[in-house]
């Protein structure tokens, strides 16, 4: 028997308030743009000045924050900043990809790394946009890391020092990306942004329109207590792991390295987690004054370090969205519950677990990565091992999250599909929508095959009446599908 999905399908949502956040996101990253030009503009403008009646030209940096503590909330707190950003320009470049995928027909699942994943037929979305894109997007958190330096004990001005060269690269950078975003929003037949809901029952729906009926037989199976895990049932999600698994020894190997390079001078001074000029480290470069240049080079270089980082915290997203697609699509059988085919984005989002644990650990973990490693007011790039081995933790627990995420295998008889939008148009064969704009999973009751056997219905139904709980020990149609060659 075909799989059959009933044609009465509803319209996908435009969901334009979650375009208006977006919007709203890039205003704020633009003036953030802005903000980074004109107080680095200052700040430069102010280092050169005469100094107690010295006609030299002597450097004067403005200077604030005596307090460690003080210092590193304002560093969270930038950090925190750049992933607010990030979050809403990143979904505008994901609703761009995902819809020009669409078009060309390469829609697969309802979640894709928008920076791995290169559109054929659209600059915007291109692979050498994804480049820049992720490039830029790591001297953003290399930037602001940057911006607050420890000064030396010794100087004329203690405490802690305002950059201005890595508040004019973080400009740069935050231009660039609204550029992109802007580019990804320009009206265009071939990445015009139809619905702005990311949920896998609209891109289902939308799917649907595309393709009519899906290219999979339904076949008849008895119901399991357990599903398949997505490291089981997606091929390219096994990259994640090997890839976050890799940073931890890599992490660890760079502590050990720096701590060994580092040795004499860390019996010399202090080993905190906060570094400031004062703590061990391994201090590779020059003394400089004339710091313009080397400032911005060693915060260029940081960034580059950076970008391994920033893609893996990328590539961590892939297996949070799948493990939230596969949530939503499995309350359906929750048949006191089931699942709104109208519902928010951010609504989604935010009340996801998995969600809410990355958007913490994304402005925390750049922020251990801005302690690791610090461009000195005087021309040096110091590594400290402290926070590298507090990085490679972080690494860890990044990796083991994604990992859970990963091997956990869902509870129940109701298939896995984890936004595959040919597995959902299969299973869900009743579209109608009622009042209360809900689908359920469940029983719907049963017909005879051949050879005259009791075979059971397992779909959806907007009426929840209509359904009742799955038989575990009864055959069912619509538990199992095999592709049709």
């Amino acid at each position: 028997m075909q799989a059959s999905t009933n044609q009465r399908l509803p319209n996908f949502e435009e969901a334009l308030s979650t375009r208006n956040f977006c919007l709203v996101g890039l205003v704020a990253t633009a003036i953030g743009s802005v903000a980074s030009f004109s107080v680095g503009g200052i700040l430069w403008k102010r280092q050169r000045v005469i100094y107690n009646g010295i006609t030299d030209d002597y450097e004067q940096t403005p200077t604030g924050f005596y307090s460690t503590s003080a210092k590193e909330i304002a560093s969270l707190l930038l950090n925190v900043y750049i992933t607010a950003c990030s979050e809403s320009l990143g979904f505008i470049h994901a609703a761009s990809l995902r819809w020009t995928l669409y078009r060309e027909g390469r829609l697969k699942y309802n979640s894709n790394l928008h920076l791995f994943t290169s559109a054929k037929h659209s600059y915007a979305n291109g692979r050498c946009n994804n480049i820049l894109w992720a490039v830029s997007l790591a001297l953003s958190y290399a930037s602001v890391s940057q911006f607050i330096l420890p000064n030396s004990p010794d100087s004329l001005f203690p405490g802690y020092i305002y950059n201005p060269a890595p508040l004019i690269i973080l400009g740069f950078s935050l231009l660039f990306q609204c550029l992109l975003a802007i580019w990804c929003l320009i009206p265009s037949e071939k990445r015009k942004i139809l619905s702005w809901n990311s949920t896998p029952l609209n891109t289902t729906i939308a799917y649907c329109h595309m393709n009519g009926s899906s290219n999979t037989r339904i076949r008849i199976a008895i119901p399991a207590t357990r599903q398949r895990s997505a490291f089981q049932s997606i091929r390219r999600i096994r990259h994640v792991l090997i890839a976050l698994w890799s940073l931890v020894p890599i992490t660890v190997l760079w502590g050990v390295l720096i701590w060994f390079l580092a040795i004499k001078d860390l019996g010399k001074r202090d080993t905190s987690f906060s570094p400031n000029d004062d703590t061990g480290g391994f201090y590779p470069g020059t003394y400089d004054m004339d710091n313009y240049s080397s400032i911005a080079v060693n915060t260029l270089i940081i960034g580059m370090m950076q970008l391994i980082y920033t893609m893996a915290l990328h590539i961590a997203e892939l297996a949070v969205n799948t493990s939230r697609d596969e949530s939503q699509w499995r309350k359906a059988s929750i048949l006191n519950r089931g699942i709104a085919l109208s519902v928010s984005s951010l609504t989604v989002a935010l009340t996801s677990w998995e969600t809410v644990v990355l958007l913490i650990l994304k402005p925390v973990g750049h922020w251990i990565f801005g302690l690791s490693c610090l461009s000195f007011w005087y021309g040096w790039i110091a590594f400290h091992p402290i926070p590298i081995f507090c990085l490679s933790g972080f690494a860890f627990l990044l990796a083991t999250l994604v990992t859970v995420l990963l091997l956990k295998k869902p509870f129940g008889p109701q298939p896995s599909t984890y936004g595959d939008l040919q597995l959902l148009s299969t299973f869900i064969d009743d579209w109608r929508k009622e009042e209360n704009g809900r689908l359920y999973w469940g029983d719907k009751g049963y017909f005879l095959d051949p050879s005259r056997r009791i075979v059971r219905i397992a779909g959806t139904s907007a009426i929840r009446q209509n359904l009742a709980s799955i038989r575990m020990q009864e055959p069912y149609w619509g538990l199992k599908v095999e592709a049709v060659e």
